[in-house]
């Protein structure tokens, strides 16, 4: 929500809600001990949460479906740290290109 929407929910004009939030250090307290808390139960609900995930990842990767099963073993392999690079090694293109050109060289100035 913003503060519009905020100051509207708790019946006062959004200048109020202004006022609270830059100069009131008791509301300001009390918002920062509201947010920390909703904070750690998010956390903790995700942490919950996060074994149900993996245990149906798991599960899918015996799934009839060859993609479901692929998708899954990926993305537990790159959760795991063993994602494939997404860099493609271009380091020999240089020195191949040198020596081809030599080579054309050399074949022009046979002629």
């Amino acid at each position: 929500m913003n503060n519009v929407e905020v100051a509207k929910a708790v019946n006062v004009v959004p200048q109020t809600l202004s006022l609270w939030l830059n100069h009131n250090e008791l509301f300001i307290e009390i918002l920062e001990e509201k947010t920390a808390q909703a904070e750690r139960e998010r956390r903790r609900r995700y942490k919950g949460a996060a074994q149900r995930a993996v245990n149906k990842l798991v599960r899918l990767l015996d799934s009839e479906d060859d993609k479901v099963a692929l998708a899954a073993c990926k993305d537990i392999l790159d959760r795991a740290g063993d994602k494939p690079s997404g860099k493609v090694d271009l380091s020999g293109t240089l020195e191949t290109t040198n020596k081809l050109d030599s080579i054309l060289r050399q074949l022009s100035d046979d002629e």
